[in-house]
């Protein structure tokens, strides 16, 4: 008997939840020459209230065009200028993070790292609770990024065109207690921010 995938386990776990998932793959060989050959994209998207639950993962034969991630996103009520991204502190920032901004909240900015192309921050979006359920998350979940960005999801429908808030890691998760963690947890958080976005 052939064993399930961790497609087909996400699938799974997810409708174990009630969730409807829709759910892509594809598998292409181009008969082009050239460094991207093959492609093969899936993902899986479950709607849960105002969020929705993304596993996407897509593989070229040119690395460049790689890309997996799993994450909870939403649309927010913010202008396209409104962009960052949101880190655990960690002493590599230093090296790696560029265009870092301060919020000017302590609790926020020993904590977090802000970057930001536009200088813009989340401070009037993110609590001193949001910040701890961040880093509860990131306990059990890494590596662990927010993102706040104008037209950032291609993947949902409904995002396309919209300034998205989500929460997200660049691997395909399905083991139920990753998906408990995601959905719980990441969507306790990205509803608080969002809800604040209202204010």
């Amino acid at each position: 008997m052939e064993q399930d995938n961790a497609f087909d386990i996400l699938i799974k776990n997810l409708s174990k939840r009630g969730l409807k998932c829709e759910t892509h793959q594809t598998e292409r060989n181009f008969v082009v020459p050239g460094g991207d050959r093959m492609m093969n994209t899936k993902y899986v998207i479950a709607t849960i209230g105002p969020c929705f639950f993304c596993a996407h993962d897509s593989f070229a034969s040119g690395s460049a065009s790689s890309s997996t991630y799993t994450g909870i996103y939403a649309s927010v009520y913010l202008p396209p200028e409104a962009a960052c991204y949101i880190y655990k502190k960690d002493w590599t920032d230093r090296i790696f993070r560029f265009k870092k901004r301060k919020t000017g909240v302590g609790y926020i900015d020993d904590n977090l790292t802000v970057t930001s192309s536009s200088g813009w921050t989340p401070v009037h979006l993110i609590s001193h609770k949001d910040v701890g359920l961040f880093l509860e998350i990131h306990k059990k979940i890494t590596p662990l990024k927010m993102i706040i960005q104008h037209d950032y999801f291609v993947t949902v429908q409904q995002l396309q065109g919209r300034t998205v808030i989500g929460i997200e890691t660049d691997s395909w998760l399905y083991e139920d207690k990753d998906l408990e963690v995601m959905i719980n947890l990441g969507g306790q958080l990205i509803n608080n921010m969002k809800t604040k976005s209202h204010d």
